[in-house]
């Protein structure tokens, strides 16, 4: 549904995107977004993205190196942010300055947006959320993965569950992944570039959806965050993004967007960024 072409099978040109909200402003709780990086240079590298919604949920560099891109091909000349080491990943905290504050969520119902170019760590996975505790039980670690398999992964605690995918390849592919958890029916449904990244549905059982854990990753796992210094480190098991890696924009609103609102989001993403 995009609101400035006719024809959604035509992209945009760099002129015409248009400088607006994300849609549902009311429920989103994270917004980051490459092109929110005022005054930096092209080339520069970038260690913090701030969090557009005002709820201060920024997100650190984790081991790695990561730099701007003010007009990336790869999404319609539009700002990006680039992995050019090895591996690398994001990480939130809670800072000692204030300048970002611990990820909450307050709904049981979770839906995220990605306009992302993944690669895979050498462990062949990629974490695209992870939410865990740095004390008490496993069971309350929560994650989304991509494997090098061209699967995704949901994974519980200490549960694995592989969610077969069809469509065109995740890996070094740009696109826009939209994943809603739905806590009522244990359900989790996966769209890639506009369309169902498996099998529709995917029921999972025996926890609610919880995405408020301390230690909470983009692109890794975090094993540890220093708040004063603002470093965060892996946790050694793997999901970090490998070189080439790029992030245009990530969307968090705290409940499910529906079958109506979903190509509203999709729609967004496409009038900014020429296809999803």
């Amino acid at each position: 549904q995009s609101r400035i072409n006719s024809s959604v099978g035509s992209a945009p040109q760099t002129s015409d995107v248009p400088n607006v909200d994300p849609p549902f402003m009311q429920n989103l709780k994270l917004w980051i977004a490459a092109g929110a990086l005022t005054g930096v240079a092209d080339g520069a590298t970038i260690s913090h993205l701030p969090d557009s919604s005002g709820n201060k949920f920024g997100l650190y560099s984790m081991a790695g190196t990561w730099q701007y891109q003010s007009a990336s091909p790869n999404f319609n000349s539009q700002p990006s942010v680039k992995l050019t080491s090895v591996t690398g990943g994001w990480a939130n905290m809670a800072t000692t300055d204030g300048e970002s504050l611990a990820f909450q969520t307050t709904g049981t119902d979770h839906t995220f947006a990605f306009m992302i170019k993944s690669g895979w760590d050498p462990s062949g996975f990629v974490s695209l959320v992870h939410s865990a505790y740095s004390g008490g039980s496993p069971a309350g670690a929560w994650e989304v993965i991509l494997t090098n398999a061209n699967t995704w992964g949901l994974v519980k605690g200490t549960a694995f569950s592989a969610i077969p995918h069809f469509g065109s390849t995740l890996a070094d592919n740009a696109g826009l992944i939209t994943m809603t958890f739905t806590a009522s029916s244990g359900t989790l449904f996966i769209q890639w570039h506009g369309s169902t990244g498996g099998l529709g549905n995917f029921v999972f059982s025996g926890l609610t959806p919880n995405f408020n854990g301390d230690l909470w990753g983009i692109l890794g796992r975090v094993g540890s965050v220093n708040p004063t210094t603002k470093v965060a480190t892996p946790d050694g098991t793997g999901g970090l993004g490998t070189q080439n890696t790029e992030i245009a924009e990530i969307l968090y609103y705290d409940r499910l967007l529906d079958a109506n609102e979903i190509p509203i989001l999709n729609g967004y993403f496409y009038d900014k960024y020429g296809g999803v």
